[in-house]
Parts: C-alpha cells; sequence; structure tokens
C-alpha cells in the first residue's frame, strides 16, 4: 500500500474519535451558576420578598454585600465566564483534531460573533417592550428594533421550511439569519465603541445607545482568549497578567473608573479585563486536569491566586461595574473554590441530577427563560409582581423554575444539546 492510501485509510479513523467522557462537575457547576443567573433574575421582581428580591442587585444601596464593593449578584457572571474557560481549549483542540486548525477558528469565531449578535437582538427585544428607554434621537434604537424583527421572522421561516421538500429553502433562510445575527455583533461593537469616546470626549452625564450587557462581554471575551488559545499554559498566564495590568492601569488613570462604569460590563474596553478572567481561568483549568490524581499544581496556584487579589484590591477597589483587576482577581479566586466543591461530587453518577441537565444547554436555557419568563412579565405587568403578595412571589418562582428544569430534563432525556 502507497504512503498516500495509508495516509488515506487513517484518516477518517482519526475523525471518528470517540468524545471523550463528560465531566460531570462542570456541567453541575455551569448548570447552578445560570439557574442561580435565572432564578435571582426571577426573584428580583417580587420587590414584597425584600431581601431574596435584593439577590440579583448590583446596587450596592440596593444588593447584598459579601465582601467591600461586591454584591452577591456580582459573582454570577466571572462564574460563568470561569466554567467557558474550563472547556474552552479542551473543545478547541478536539475540534482541531477532526476538521483542522483554520476550520476550528472560523467555527469559535462565529459562536463568539453570534453571542455579541444574540446580545445585540435581545437588547432589541427590550428596547421594543420599553425595559429600556428608547430614544427617538439615536437611529441605532430603530436598527437594532428591525433586526429583532427580522431575526423573528426569518427563524420562523425557518422553522415553518423544516421539511423535506424545503429543505433547501431552510439552508437559506439560515444564512440570512445568521447575517442578521452578525450584522448585530458588529453594531454592538461600534455602539460600545462610540459609547466610550462620546463619555470620554464630554462626560459621564452623556447618554449612551447601551446594547452591551452581559452576552456581548462573554462573546468579547471568548474572542480575545481565541487568541492566546494554542499558546502553552505559562505564555497564556504572562499574556493574561499583561494585559490585565495594561488593563489596571488604564482602569485607575483620572476618572476612567467612572467611564468604565457607565457602561454595562465595563463596555468595550472592560472585555479585555473579562477575557484576561477567562484565560486565566484556561491557565486554572490546565493545572486542575492535568493531574487529576492530586491536584497539586492546582493546589499550589490556588493560594497564590488568592494572595495576588488580596494585594490588588489594596490598591483597586472591587467594582463590578467597571470591571476593576481587583474584582477580576477576587473573582477568579471564588470560582476556582467553588469548582473545587462541585469537583468533590463528581463521584455521583445517579440519574436524578438537576444542575447538569441546566448545564448541558446553558444558553438555550438562558433565551428560553428571557422568552418565557420575560413573556409572563408583560402579561402580569412589572408593577403588579412588585406589589404581589409573598406568597405568589415564591410560589411563582418555583413553578417557572419546575417547569425550566422540565425542559432541561427533557433535552437531556432526548440527548439534544443546543451549541452554536
Amino acid at each position: 500500500m502507497s504512503e498516500k492510501t495509508a495516509t488515506a485509510v487513517k484518516a477518517p479513523e482519526n475523525a471518528l474519535k470517540p468524545q471523550r467522557e463528560r465531566i460531570m462537575s462542570i456541567d453541575r457547576f455551569r448548570g447552578a451558576v445560570i439557574f442561580s443567573m435565572i432564578f435571582f433574575q426571577m426573584l428580583k421582581d417580587f420587590k414584597g420578598l425584600e431581601l431574596l428580591s435584593r439577590i440579583a442587585e448590583h446596587d450596592h444601596e440596593k444588593g447584598i454585600e459579601i465582601l467591600p464593593g461586591m454584591m452577591l449578584a456580582d459573582v454570577i457572571a466571572p462564574m460563568f465566564m470561569f466554567a467557558i474557560a474550563l472547556t474552552i481549549k479542551s473543545s478547541y483542540e478536539s475540534r482541531k483534531a477532526k476538521y483542522g486548525t483554520k476550520k476550528t477558528v472560523c467555527h469559535f469565531l462565529s459562536r463568539y460573533s453570534a453571542l455579541i449578535g444574540i446580545g445585540g437582538i435581545l437588547c432589541g427585544v427590550n428596547t421594543f417592550l420599553g425595559d429600556t428607554s428608547f430614544n427617538f434621537n439615536h437611529m441605532v434604537d430603530y436598527i437594532f428594533v428591525v433586526l429583532t424583527f427580522a431575526v423573528l421572522g426569518f427563524g420562523l421561516i425557518a422553522l415553518i421550511c423544516n421539511i423535506k421538500p424545503l429543505k433547501k429553502a431552510q439552508k437559506v433562510f439560515k444564512k440570512i439569519l445568521f447575517v442578521i445575527v452578525f450584522a448585530s455583533a458588529a453594531l454592538c461593537v461600534i455602539t460600545a465603541v462610540r459609547d466610550f469616546v462620546m463619555i470620554v470626549r464630554y462626560g459621564t452625564e452623556v447618554d449612551t445607545w447601551g446594547y452591551w450587557l452581559v452576552l456581548q462581554a462573554i462573546g468579547a471575551a471568548g474572542l480575545i482568549t481565541l487568541a492566546f488559545i494554542n499558546f502553552k499554559t505559562y505564555i497564556r498566564a504572562i499574556a493574561a497578567v499583561v494585559m490585565l495590568g495594561a488593563y489596571g492601569i488604564f482602569h485607575e488613570i483620572g476618572n476612567n473608573v467612572e467611564v468604565l462604569d457607565k457602561i454595562a460590563q465595563g463596555g468595550f474596553l472592560g472585555s479585555f479585563a473579562w477575557g484576561s478572567m477567562v484565560i486565566l481561568g484556561t491557565v486554572m483549568a490546565d493545572l486542575y486536569f492535568a493531574d487529576r490524581a492530586k491536584r497539586s499544581r492546582y493546589l499550589i496556584a490556588l493560594p497564590i491566586l488568592g494572595v495576588a487579589a488580596f494585594a490588588v484590591s489594596m490598591v483597586s477597589d472591587l467594582n463590578f461595574g467597571s470591571v476593576s483587576p481587583s474584582f477580576v482577581l477576587v473573582a477568579l479566586f471564588i470560582s476556582s473554590v467553588a469548582f473545587i466543591i462541585f469537583d468533590f461530587f463528581n463521584f455521583y453518577k445517579g440519574k436524578f441530577d438537576p444542575l447538569s441537565w441546566w448545564g448541558k444547554n446553558p444558553i438555550l436555557m438562558y433565551l428560553l427563560e428571557f422568552a418565557f419568563v420575560g413573556g409572563m412579565r408583560e402579561i402580569i405587568g412589572s408593577g403588579t409582581m412588585a406589589e404581589a403578595s409573598d406568597v405568589f412571589g415564591v410560589c411563582y418562582c418555583v413553578i417557572m423554575a419546575l417547569i425550566l428544569t422540565l425542559i432541561a430534563y427533557i433535552l437531556n432525556k432526548k440527548n439534544k444539546i443546543i451549541k452554536l
């Protein structure tokens, strides 16, 4: 057999490598984070629940403080970032082995760009429903609302075309759908950059478009991490520290804390802080999973991270809004410790595992909550919910949580994992 033929025979064998066994603690950790993110938001609607209604508040006067300057709600987004860090490198390497570097890079670029675009579409929904202010002087508000309806329209057509005679038409509509989402992503970046420039130029009182929320921050952090994913562990660690250090210097100059705090999640520049956290998270993941027997390197790195977080917090206040360097390190430390607790229970293999059900489809569950719970908020009315009795509030939140958990269970039962 020639060398050329031998290579041709071996290629499919490599392409059909069995997938690695899922690490249940990662699914459970991710599930706990996304459940908390959603459940906290549901509790927030019912002001009569007092302490529980404050659980999702980031405001220092309204929220529940766990550390000076850090609210309980502040740790959820960083934990989700850390959950991404736990799997992004292994997922990248697995896909690279099957499809090659070029296709893998394109896939991850599309995935994280799509997250930014989806975040923009969700902002457009909020704008249309009146949950955020609609400024008639800002053409961008109209554009996002139009993009929202375009996504809903073409998405509906794609579903209708999901029958055999119309499969080709479905593919066309799906491509159009992706183009719209990526257009939304580009507009999100443009608005975030514009907001930053306007605030620096005219001061923190200037009006902003505000199309930069948690999904946009996650997507941008993923794109930044992708640039360093092929480097060795220690190089990624150095790169993340340098990036966070440069961001920290900028953060502490003049009134830049107020500038960054003006735009949610620190705006476009805050993405570099989030990106640093995700890259450092991949470093922690390398240390953790490279030595599954003793976790020795991870356990050495953890106190070093804790000391670094404490030292930086002495010169830079904890601030979720501006994504301060101290906040990044403290949140990374908390996330790293929390994951150890989840991994301790990795031995559990029972069928009743609701957190893992949630963790297998985190983005889908987030979108379902946005549509389902958001729809109920519109039907009942936010004012009515705020004034509702404690019993109604608790019953509502429990029922919504059970319904969403049932959906997660059905998806798990049918082995349906929706990925971008």
